[in-house]
């Protein structure tokens, strides 16, 4: 718990960066400006899938060579890693400038939402480099042993972030753009601090001379792939539900799912953060192959997590006649969409931990192939299949209940591998 509750509330606070920006876009900039910002949003997954399959790809990789022993080894690969993702960002923040506006329509807005999409993702696209650092930093500061340092950066960027919505958005005016600024600012704060830790040698990991050649570097993808997975499924299908709201209950559609998926943000924010905390243990088990404590911490992950989704669905459904309305008004169409809609939606709360800790513990063991087919099962095969298929039958009321479908088929199949590769890894 030491290392999973510091990253759970990162991971929180993570997406409190974003809850913030909707929360403050809602209220000072309508609802249309929302929808407009949920449709540039899927192109935020693949950046940040990118992203994370390096972190997480190379932090399993890292810990494993630390629990070896090869301490050198491990801190130049680390600093070699860290020149990669700063290198992705600046050519992140190039070519989202240029292309902005083709990004925007090719992602589906329309010409009331594309005024919004693009004033946003403008803003989003220049802080690549801190969009990329900081999902480094979410990682390492938990693999070098340092837990509580990555979460108060992480916290104090959700301050800044929060205080700056308010003085961008409010006395300054400046919109969807304001909000977006404020984000980027937000992503600076852990970027900084990462950056000033790791530069210094102290404790076991540090910056040195970077060394990543290309099949070392091939390693941190496959065993990251299943992250990227799912992102990249994160893409496709908010696409899709973009679309297909977009096509049954237009602009407001979109709007209520925005709002929507707020919510689940949050909440699986702490299913993926308990699942990157406890990370690394499994690694560093693996690697000194200490069977008995990895039957241990895998039992007790489970636990933990099966109490914590009952947790935060029952929370879920209290809170909700509360939080609803900080993002649109009772009446509104938005709202008695987006009501109607949580009620079904929130049945994946219960579900989708499941996938999430399975594909976080085998990228761990160093089994992406494994990692990848749960989550490439979950989120592309079962998530796209349901809203393709079940609207044809039930509607707009399909779509809500595609995501808790698609939970419940991908956990069948992660429980499937867990089971029967137990033997093979010792846990």
């Amino acid at each position: 718990m030491a290392f999973a509750l510091p990253s759970i509330l990162m991971s929180v606070c993570s997406s409190c960066y974003t809850i913030a920006d909707g929360i403050f876009i809602a209220r000072y900039a309508g609802t249309m400006a929302l929808s407009g910002l949920n449709m540039f949003w899927p192109a935020w997954s693949v950046e940040y899938g990118v992203g994370i399959m390096l972190a997480a790809g190379g932090s399993a990789l890292i810990a494993k060579n630390m629990g070896e022993g090869r301490y050198g080894t491990a801190r130049a690969r680390f600093s070699g890693l860290a020149v990669v993702m700063l290198g992705l960002g600046v050519l992140t923040a190039l070519v989202g400038n240029v292309w902005c506006e083709q990004i925007c329509r090719a992602l589906g807005a329309s010409d009331l939402q594309l005024p919004y999409a693009t004033d946003y993702a403008r803003v989003h696209f220049s802080f690549g480099p801190c969009l990329f650092i900081q999902a480094l930093a979410g990682v390492f500061f938990v693999t070098a042993g340092r837990p509580g340092l990555g979460l108060v950066s992480t916290c104090a960027a959700g301050a800044v972030n929060v205080a700056l919505d308010y003085v961008f958005m409010v006395p300054m005016g400046m919109g969807v753009a304001g909000a977006s600024l404020a984000t980027g600012i937000g992503w600076a704060v852990p970027s900084l601090v990462f950056a000033g830790y790791f530069i210094k040698k102290r404790g076991t990991l540090y910056f040195t001379r970077p060394r990543m050649g290309w099949g070392v570097l091939r390693r941190i993808c496959s065993n990251g792939i299943s992250e990227m997975v799912t992102h990249l499924a994160v893409f496709v299908t908010g696409v899709l539900f973009n679309l297909s709201f977009m096509h049954y209950a237009g602009e407001a559609g979109v709007a209520a799912l925005a709002v929507v998926f707020y919510f689940e943000y949050l909440f699986t924010a702490v299913y993926f953060g308990y699942s990157t905390g406890v990370a690394p243990i499994i690694s560093f088990k693996f690697g000194n192959a200490d069977s008995g404590q990895l039957r241990f911490v895998t039992r007790r992950n489970m636990q933990t997590l099966l109490v914590i989704s009952l947790v935060a669905y029952a929370i879920s459904m209290l809170t909700l006649p509360y939080t609803l309305p900080i993002f649109a008004d009772r009446g509104t169409r938005v709202y008695e969409l987006a009501h109607h809609g949580f009620v079904l939606y929130a049945t994946s709360f219960l579900l989708a931990w499941v996938n999430i800790y399975a594909s976080a513990h085998f990228t761990a063991l160093s089994n992406g192939p494994v990692s990848a087919a749960i989550s490439g099962a979950r989120s592309f095969v079962f998530m796209v299949g349901s809203i393709l298929l079940l609207p044809l039958a039930l509607g707009i009321d399909g779509l809500w209940l595609s995501v808790p479908a698609a939970e419940l088929l991908g956990g069948c199949l992660a429980v499937w591998f867990l089971a029967r590769l137990r033997r093979r890894y010792g846990y």
